[in-house]
């Protein structure tokens, strides 16, 4: 059970990176992520688009990894050097829609031009979703592979539970990125996360590294046990900011 005090702690992270507390002291030094999603005080940015996520349940194996490796990233020495996403916001990308700072022919539908207003692409991507169903597994399991301190971030890596899993979850993609006419050049690449947090300033390399060792010792168990971690139907969502996704609707499936 998560105590009072790792709760609260949360609740000051969240409302840090909402902007509702003083900005943090230190150097204005910036990092690359810094005025995009984040500003260099931790406050969001606006950065409207939409996606196809999966939500993590409240109390599930994923959301409870997740739950601690946050709080490990809350307690650590370089917490005031990022800007850590709320609980409620925890997810897995299956895939990436689009955004307002990404408006190039490779990151956009193939069939609309690319100053094509969000609503309007939102409203395509819906009809082109709902247009048939899909075939993906229930639950899809993945199991967390590592976790990797960054300038630009800090997620947990995540993979398909077997290799049946991860087939099934590339094969949605595959069919996600036919059905929208997007085709990034990275697409088979793509490593799948779940996002912890952003870097908002450099990180003091001894800092680093020690959280780096603890998040290693954290995860071991989970990492060599192979743990699964079984997570719900996909749901095509928007988003006003990193904070928050607004489901519109669970991407249909076929029975």
């Amino acid at each position: 059970m998560i105590s009072t005090d790792a709760t609260t702690r949360r609740h000051v992270l969240a409302a840090i990176a909402c902007g509702l507390l003083p900005p943090r002291a230190g150097g204005a030094d910036t990092t690359q992520g810094v005025g995009r999603k984040f500003n260099a005080s931790g406050t969001a940015m606006p950065f409207r688009g939409n996606t196809i996520i999966i939500p993590l349940d409240s109390g599930s194996a994923a959301a409870t990894l997740m739950g601690s490796l946050h709080d490990a990233l809350a307690d650590s020495p370089i917490a005031r050097q990022l800007a850590l996403l709320p609980v409620s916001s925890f997810h897995m990308t299956v895939f990436e829609g689009v955004n307002d700072h990404e408006r190039t022919p490779a990151n956009w539908p193939a069939a609309l031009p690319t100053d094509t207003p969000i609503d309007t692409v939102t409203q395509y991507a819906t009809h082109m979703l709902a247009s048939a169903p899909f075939d993906y597994p229930q639950p899809i399991v993945m199991r967390a592979t590592g976790l990797k301190i960054t300038a630009r971030g800090i997620g947990l890596r995540v993979t398909g539970f077997d290799h049946a899993q991860e087939t099934a979850i590339r094969r949605l993609r595959d069919e996600i990125a036919t059905r929208l006419a997007i085709h990034r050049p990275n697409h088979a690449r793509y490593g799948f996360h779940m996002s912890l947090a952003y870097t908002i300033a450099p990180l003091p390399p001894r800092a680093a590294s020690r959280t780096q060792a603890h998040i290693n010792t954290l995860l071991a168990e989970a990492v060599q046990q192979q743990r699964p971690l079984p997570l719900g139907a996909p749901r095509f969502c928007t988003f006003d900011d990193m904070l928050a996704f607004k489901p519109l609707a669970p991407l249909p499936r076929q029975t």
